[in-house]
C-alpha cells in the first residue's frame, strides 16, 4: 500500500468515526459501524488504531484543535485591553459550546475519560498546560502594561502558573454548572465567571 493510500484510508477512518461519534456519542459507536461508513474492511481499522479508545483519541486531537483554533481568532480580533482579551477569551469558550452542542458532548466525555486512563489524560494535560502558557502571558502582559496592578499585599513575584490555573478552574467549572444546567444563555454564564477573574486580577 502506498504512502498515500495509507494517509487516504486513515482519513476516511478518522472522517468516518468523527461522523458517527457526533451522531451517536462514542459509546453508542461500533468499529463495524466505523469500517461501513468508511468502506474499509474492519481489520483495516485495527491496523491504524487497535481500540475505539486510540480512535477516540485521534479524533478528538483535531476536534479540540479546531476548538483552539476558534478560541485564539476570537481574542486575535481583540485589540482594545488585556483585560478586554480575557473577557474575549472566557466569552469564546461559552460561546463555542452552546454553537456547537454535539461537538461540547464529545469534548464532555473526553475530559472525563482524562480523569480516568490514557492516553485522554496526557492528551487533555497538553492542551491545558498550553491555555495556562497563553493565559500566564496575558496576565503578565496586563502588569507590563499597567492595566493589572498587583495589591499591597503582592509585594512579592506574581506567580503566572498559579494565576492561569484559577482562570483556567474557573472557566472550566462555569462551563460545567452551564453544560449540566443546560442553561438558555450562555453569555450570562460567561459574565459570571469573568467577574470571578476579574476579583483574581485584581488580587494579584
Amino acid at each position: 500500500m502506498s504512502k498515500k493510500n495509507q494517509v487516504g484510508r486513515r482519513e476516511k477512518i478518522l472522517d468516518a468515526a468523527t461522523r458517527l461519534f457526533l451522531a451517536q456519542g462514542v459509546i453508542g459507536t461500533q468499529m463495524k459501524e466505523v469500517a461501513k461508513l468508511a468502506d474499509v474492511d474492519q481489520s483495516l481499522i485495527g491496523y491504524y488504531f487497535p481500540s475505539l479508545d486510540s480512535l477516540f483519541a485521534e479524533v478528538m486531537q483535531t476536534r479540540i484543535q479546531r476548538f483552539n483554533d476558534y478560541v485564539l481568532d476570537a481574542v486575535s480580533s481583540q485589540k482594545r485591553s488585556v483585560r478586554g482579551l480575557l473577557e474575549i477569551y472566557t466569552l469564546s469558550f461559552f460561546r463555542w459550546f452552546s454553537e456547537n452542542p454535539e461537538e461540547a458532548r464529545l469534548i464532555e466525555y473526553f475530559i472525563y475519560l482524562a480523569m480516568l486512563r490514557e492516553p485522554f489524560t496526557s492528551t487533555h494535560e497538553s492542551f491545558r498546560r498550553k491555555g495556562r502558557e497563553r493565559l500566564a502571558g496575558y496576565v503578565f502582559q496586563g502588569i507590563a502594561q499597567g492595566e493589572f496592578r498587583k495589591s499591597a499585599k503582592g509585594k512579592k513575584k506574581v506567580d503566572g502558573e498559579k494565576i492561569a490555573r484559577q482562570i483556567q478552574g474557573v472557566i472550566m467549572g462555569g462551563l460545567q454548572t452551564y453544560l449540566a444546567e443546560r442553561g438558555i444563555d450562555p453569555l450570562a454564564y460567561a459574565q459570571e465567571a469573568f467577574e470571578v477573574i476579574e476579583e483574581i486580577i485584581e488580587n494579584l
